[in-house]
C-alpha cells in the first residue's frame, strides 16, 4: 500500500478529519502528507488539523 492510499485510509477512518501529528505517527513524512493535502483539496481548518472538503 503507498502512502497516498495509507492517507486515504486514515482520513476514511478519522471520519474525514486528520492531524499532521497523526500521519507522521502512521509513518507519513510531513512533505508526502502536504502533498497529499494539496493534491485532495483538503482544507485546513486549525493548526495541524485538516478536512476533506467532503465533510
Amino acid at each position: 500500500m503507498g502512502q497516498f492510499e495509507m492517507l486515504d485510509l486514515l482520513f476514511q477512518q478519522q471520519g474525514g478529519t486528520v492531524r499532521t501529528a497523526q500521519a507522521i505517527e502512521a509513518g507519513i513524512s510531513k512533505p508526502t502528507f502536504y502533498d497529499y493535502v494539496k493534491a485532495h483539496g483538503m482544507e485546513k481548518v486549525a493548526h495541524g488539523i485538516y478536512a476533506s472538503p467532503d465533510v
